[in-house]
């Protein structure tokens, strides 16, 4: 059946048995991802499928005499597009590759049969590009928070354990990407007089949300023996983290993949990572003396603290390296005396005591 013979065929249809039409609930796909937008309709036989978009009246699949047609579909949409499921079985769903935010909007799947009458299903796509992760970081009094990659622009909230009041938070700053994303930044600044407070920013779209939380920070005084630096709190059994622990916050000290292996230059001094994140150290020096970061993240949520360390040498196992120079002391004195008393006694200078008795 020839194309000329099927769209007579089509219109004839529509204009002796009409048509059905219905509205499809939205589909959000995710940037960059594939997409299935549903379509079904009653097996027959001499089967037509037409996918368009609406917006721009654009072509996005064509399917007839038994087959898809490669040269049908608008240029932004060829070689992105193919049908889902075998036409045979009544599944005319369409899978679009590599979705774009240019993608979103309203399509519309045509489909008929000789046996069949024929059907329209409407729908809206939504595109959703979702950031890997939340970045918050402080410097001085500014903590700031920010992602990247975000579509449709979230909402962007600030909150605080304890609860304190955030008298200056700065709105967020959004920048469009050439992607068509959004770049999204938010600060607040802290009092000087408020520590013991840990900060947390959210970004929320309209079906999913992401959150970082700046602990507190910590400050331990070391000595050069064996130090353990804490990660974070109440992360315990969280699936499938990702940790990074970073020294003066940017040079890196680990990044764990499938391993807790440091990199070279910390060999010798990371001892080990406990299950919880963290980090035992071992053999410092001034040359350690410094900021500490620990990253903890998944797919939903990051934790960040900062530790502040202060290498103390000479504070522990030196305690015996002070004794052993006592010792030594003293037996040098001894030894020193003895020599005198040798010394004089050959000179003849030396008196032994007086006999009481006498």
């Amino acid at each position: 059946m020839n194309f000329m013979w099927q769209l007579v065929f089509l219109l004839g249809l529509l204009s002796l048995q009409g048509y059905s039409k219905r509205d499809e609930p939205p589909v959000y796909c995710k940037f960059m991802e594939t997409c299935i937008l549903p379509c079904r309709f009653p097996i027959g036989e001499d089967v037509v499928v037409h996918w368009k978009e609406l917006k721009s009246d654009n072509m996005v699949l064509s399917y007839y005499s038994d087959q898809e047609q490669p040269d049908r579909p608008a240029e932004r949409f060829r070689g992105r597009t193919s049908l889902f499921k075998k036409v045979s079985e009544g599944d005319a769903s369409l899978q679009l590759r590599s979705v774009k935010v240019q993608d979103e909007g309203r399509y519309e799947c045509y489909t008929s049969s000789a046996t069949g009458s024929a059907k329209l299903r409407e729908m809206d796509l939504k595109v959703e590009a979702l950031p890997g992760k939340v970045n918050i970081q402080q410097e001085g009094n500014k903590i700031t928070c920010s992602a990247e990659g975000v579509y449709p622009s979230a909402e962007f909230t600030w909150s605080t354990s304890p609860p304190v009041t955030l008298n200056e938070t700065k709105e967020p700053t959004v920048q469009r990407t050439e992607q068509w994303l959004y770049n999204i930044s938010s600060f607040v600044l802290v009092s000087d007089d408020v520590s013991d407070v840990d900060y947390s920013c959210t970004i929320r779209t309209q079906n999913h949300k992401r959150r970082a939380t700046l602990f507190r920070p910590t400050r331990i005084n070391s000595s050069n023996t064996e130090t353990m630096i804490p990660c974070t709190e109440n992360t315990t059994g969280t699936a499938q983290t990702k940790l990074t622990w970073r020294f003066n916050h940017s040079e890196i000290i680990l990044n764990q993949t499938t391993a807790n292996i440091p990199l070279e230059k910390w060999k010798k001094h990371v001892k080990s990572v406990s299950e919880t994140g963290d980090l035992i150290l071992q053999d410092l020096t001034p040359d350690q003396d410094g900021v500490y970061r620990c990253e903890l993240s998944t797919a939903e949520e990051t934790w960040v603290r900062n530790t502040f360390l202060k290498v103390i040498p000479g504070s522990s196992h030196n305690v015996g390296a002070i004794a052993g120079g006592v010792i030594g002391t003293i037996i040098f004195i001894a030894v020193l005396i003895a020599g005198l008393l040798l010394y004089f006694r050959e000179r003849g200078d030396y008196r032994p005591p007086a006999d009481q008795n006498h």
